[in-house]
């Protein structure tokens, strides 16, 4: 197995270090946080109600935003 040396912040460190968990390395523990999946992982994993309640939350989240969004250019005019 090959090594390379990388360059850090402290505060990337700290941040690194409190993520490890237990014995954990420092590269199993970066080889698990940048783990990628796959999105079809994801598929199936709300029922049809669950992901009707979430698609109309986050529509009333977008028409909230959108109407805050007037109201500062409103006010900045």
């Amino acid at each position: 197995m090959s090594t390379k040396t990388i360059t850090i912040t402290d505060e990337a460190y700290n941040r690194l270090k409190y993520a490890k968990s237990g014995y954990e390395s420092f590269t199993d523990a970066i080889l698990r946080i940048t783990k990628k999946d796959p999105l079809s992982q994801l598929a199936g994993i709300l029922t049809e109600k669950e992901a009707d309640e979430l698609e109309e939350r986050i529509k009333l989240s977008r028409q909230k935003t959108e109407e805050r969004l007037a109201r500062t250019r409103k006010m900045l005019e």
